[in-house]
């Protein structure tokens, strides 16, 4: 039975808006600004526009100051100067930017004027509301100053693409959710907003494609949300409350330490979201700082879904039908799992805040009167993840019979494959009913047509599971002491989200345990997707008795490219030479056929030993940028080299933008080498040696070419 929380939930409420170190905004702020004053002192004595907004800046009234504290631009141009400064860190706006938007607010408020140029200027911006403690609304228009520029830099540079204007129609969505949460929470909407100093929108495509919204500490003040979201007023509501508070606690960190300050960064715990996909990064695999964010959030929005579904019969009148809202429930077990995670996994690396505000949080989600699920129990998680990836793969099946023809020879054998498991669980727990009555559902509703009906397979396999769980969070309590039934779940769940991402991503399941591998270890340098697509092509026309060089083996991404456009064929040989110990061992441990030999060496020293190759993929600097003849001479008449990453990333020396140019420049007017210069993705360069015989003619009309070439270096 469910027990309403309307009478006790302005006291929850108050709680969560007024404890004196975790809840109350005004504390926060003042720390915040306690921290920015003095980070602006140490950057004016080096930066004369910081000299000059700083008298200013102390003698500006409390609402002038808490918008330049709050602003992202300035804070940024503030962190950035100061990083500068002190760790000649030179990521984000140059000082000369910097100075450039410090010296704007100094110049407004020299005029006479209030708050910053960025809201109170020429361009006007639409506000959040009426409320003077709500924030603005980014639009696409505003001007290219010194303000403006900065922003769409420190966008880049976070996110790699930019934002968009919304329509009036979306900005009444947007308004409209920020009533609802006011109507439904108003004190602890008021605290949360008053963080949250700008809202910027962003297109459901690129970079943001699929996401819902997002925040993040180095871009402190600013939150963004996914225009398509400006549907629905309840749905608006969750997501500005769910990043402003994240802004909240950002602000705090600033000020105090969640984290142990000795606590070790390597190998620091990691808490896995179960109801969220692993995906090739193990997205779901969070630090501390993130599942403590996480944590924070979920309390809270327990509390919001709690309010709105009790009292959406009064507020629907006004708001719509309500929907798009997270369930209270599920945010109450995210936040449970979560709080519970820290303290087992997280505890000897929080901080005596972060050990405190963990109790409290806990103290606060007790008050909401759910039942908490059992110590360890997290079935309920899994089936989460299982079945809104059932709803969103049948989403696609039905609005794309392209895609539906393209899955349909994968989802067979994936929806047989999670039918066995599901046997397999509930078998082994003695549900023979529940199995029973699976197998009578499967064959009524489903029938034969196994990929078309693919997410109701997933539907009926998790009420199975659900209706087997004595208390709906665990499958261990029937199983006998020999069976992990739970970890069944686990292991079916997790094999069959791996399999529908990798369908959706054509990627290999072999080069996706490549790239986890290259998480686990740290790895940034593994060659991209499209690099990888190139090799497995060329893989494929070598043909048996060939063999095939790989030169820096890395985390594997690339070789598992390779080993997969053989398609199983042996009788390649694949040879990978890493001069890193601890990579190539690691590697080595994943499952790899016979064909492919892993060498612990210097390549430089190696390659010669190495002949007659038909393929060889470059992957070591040293290699790239020493002697290309040793390198050449691993070829035979006839085989493809390929040399990735020769485009310059942004904030290279010139020694690096020469040593790129210059091999570039080699590997094309090569006597030996009939070459092209791809620049797409990484930028490469794919060449074909030469059969003897051909090779002279071509150094005589290369040579003129050469020498203009070295000219423009």
């Amino acid at each position: 039975m469910e027990i309403p929380i309307t009478s006790s939930a302005p006291v929850i409420e108050e709680a969560l808006a007024a404890h004196a170190a975790f809840g109350d905004s005004a504390y926060i702020l003042r720390q915040l600004q306690s921290v920015f004053t003095k980070r602006l002192e140490r950057v004016a004595e080096d930066v004369q526009p910081a000299a000059g907004l700083l008298p200013a800046f102390m003698a500006a009234d409390a609402e002038t100051r808490y918008r330049i504290t709050g602003n992202t631009v300035i804070r940024c141009a503030v962190e950035h100067a100061y990083n500068q400064l002190e760790t000649g860190n030179t990521v984000g706006l140059s000082l000369a930017e910097c100075g450039a938007v410090l010296d704007s607010v100094a110049l407004h408020l020299a005029g006479g004027k209030t708050g910053t140029p960025f809201e109170n200027g020429a361009f006007p911006l639409e506000r959040l509301s009426d409320d003077p403690r709500h924030g603005w609304v980014w639009h696409e228009d505003y001007p290219d100053n010194a303000l403006g520029a900065a922003f769409r830099k420190i966008m880049a540079l976070e996110y790699g693409d930019g934002l968009c204007s919304i329509s009036a129609a979306q900005l009444a969505m947007l308004r409209q959710g920020e009533a609802l949460l006011s109507a439904l929470l108003p004190r602890l909407s008021a605290s949360a907003l008053s963080h949250v100093h700008l809202i910027g929108c962003f297109p459901d495509r690129g970079f943001w494609k699929g996401k819902v919204s997002s925040s993040q500490i180095r871009v402190g003040g600013t939150i963004f949300l996914n225009q398509a979201l400006l549907q629905n007023p309840w749905c608006t509501a969750e997501h500005l409350l769910h990043e402003a508070l994240h802004q909240k606690l950002y602000d705090f960190r600033h000020g105090h330490s969640l984290l142990d300050v000795d606590a070790p960064q390597e190998d620091a715990p990691r808490v896995v979201s179960l109801w969220n996909a692993q995906e090739f990064s193990r997205a779901n695999h969070w630090d501390t700082h993130r599942a403590f964010a996480a944590f924070h959030v979920y309390v809270q929005l327990a509390l919001l879904a709690k309010l709105a579904e009790q009292r959406a019969p009064e507020l629907e009148a006004r708001f719509g039908r309500f929907c798009g809202m997270v369930e209270s429930r599920k945010a109450f077990d995210r936040a449970w799992y979560l709080g519970k995670e820290l303290l087992a996994g997280c505890s000897a690396h929080l901080g005596l805040a972060g050990v405190r505000m963990r109790e409290w949080l806990m103290e606060v989600l007790g008050c909401l009167g759910d039942q908490p699920p059992p110590d360890g129990a997290y079935v309920h998680l899994m089936l989460d993840l299982y079945e809104r990836e059932a709803n969103r793969i049948g989403s696609v099946l039905d609005s794309d019979k392209d895609a539906a023809r393209i899955f349909a020879r994968n989802l067979v054998p994936a929806a047989k494959q999670e039918l066995a498991a599901a046997r397999n669980i509930l078998s082994a727990i003695g549900a023979e009913p529940t199995l029973r009555q699976l197998e009578r559902d499967v064959a009524d509703r489903v029938g034969d047509d196994l990929s078309g009906r693919f997410a109701h397979v997933r539907r009926l396999i998790a009420q199975a599971l659900r209706s087997a769980s004595i208390d709906g969070f665990t499958l261990n309590t029937r199983a006998p002491d020999t069976v992990d039934a739970d970890r069944m779940v686990r292991s079916m769940v997790e094999h069959g989200s791996d399999s529908l991402y990798l369908m959706q991503t054509n990627v290999p399941r072999l080069v996706a345990g490549a790239k986890r591998r290259a998480v686990d270890l740290r790895f940034t340098s593994s060659c991209q997707d499209d690099v990888g697509r190139l090799l497995s092509v060329l893989a494929a026309g070598v043909g048996d008795g060939g063999r095939i060089l790989e030169i820096g083996t890395g985390a594997g991404v690339g070789l598992a490219w390779i080993v997969t456009g053989l398609h199983g064929r042996c009788a390649v040989d694949v040879v990978s030479i890493e001069g890193d110990r601890r990579l190539a061992a690691s590697v080595a441990e994943l499952d790899w056929p016979a064909n492919v030999r892993f060498e612990i060496a210097d390549a430089c020293e190696w390659m010669t030993k190495l002949h007659d190759f038909d393929l060889v993929f470059v992957d070591a600097a040293p290699v790239k940028y020493g002697d290309i003849e040793p390198l050449l001479a691993t070829l035979r008449p006839g085989g493809i080299l390929v040399v990735d990453d020769l485009c310059t990333p942004p904030g290279s020396d010139s020694v690096d933008v020469e040593e790129r140019n210059r091999l570039r420049t080699e590997l094309m007017y090569h006597p030996a080498l009939q070459a092209v210069d791809l620049d797409w993705s990484t930028r490469v360069v794919m060449a074909t040696k030469i059969h003897p015989g051909k090779a002279a003619a071509i150094e005589e009309r290369a040579a003129p070419a050469k020498v203009l070439a070295d000219a423009a270096l």
